[in-house]
């Protein structure tokens, strides 16, 4: 008789216990997704407008990507200490090692070089870019950086403002 009383208690006990471990790795998956797809956000952009800031001039050209979803943005900087020139370009490349549902490719923003991205080697957030967008706005340039988690499917967007003193009006 006693059995019969504890044997559902102790199930049910067991039951609610598996049920609160679940939902505690789901949700610590989603919080590390989600802070990877903002850090790495962030710091794409933190690094842009590094770049951006050593700058003289800009050009931007349509990317290889669509014109929704990616530009080619080639800064050309002054070496710090000499009045050599350099250049650096970011792009968007797609991965098409990891297809996500929907059939759209991870996409990757790149400074230089193909096998050097800036954003989208994570492992928690599986960060692709769904938007990098360059705008001359007289002699500013607006880029927006947009991208999401394939995990939490939540996207994050950044924009900013850079003003070139040296950059010559359309």
């Amino acid at each position: 008789m006693e059995l019969a009383v504890v044997l559902p208690v102790i199930v049910l006990l067991i039951g609610t216990a598996a049920m609160l471990f679940v939902f505690t790795v789901k949700t610590y998956r989603n919080t590390a997704a989600d802070a990877e797809l903002y850090a790495e956000i962030r710091i794409a952009m933190e690094r842009i407008v590094e770049d951006a800031i050593r700058s003289k001039t800009f050009v931007i050209e349509p990317g290889t990507l669509s014109a929704t979803r990616g530009s080619r943005l080639t800064l050309q900087r002054t070496r710090t200490g000499g009045s050599n020139e350099d250049e650096v370009t970011y792009f968007l490349r797609d991965d098409a090692t990891l297809i996500l549902p929907g059939g759209m490719s991870r996409a990757r923003l790149c400074r230089n070089a193909t096998n050097a991205p800036v954003v989208g080697g994570s492992n928690h957030g599986e960060v692709m870019i769904t938007k990098f967008a360059c705008r001359q706005k007289g002699r500013r340039l607006r880029v927006e950086l947009t991208g999401q988690s394939a995990v939490t499917h939540r996207t994050y967007s950044l924009a900013t403002e850079i003003f070139f003193p040296g950059q010559s009006m359309p």
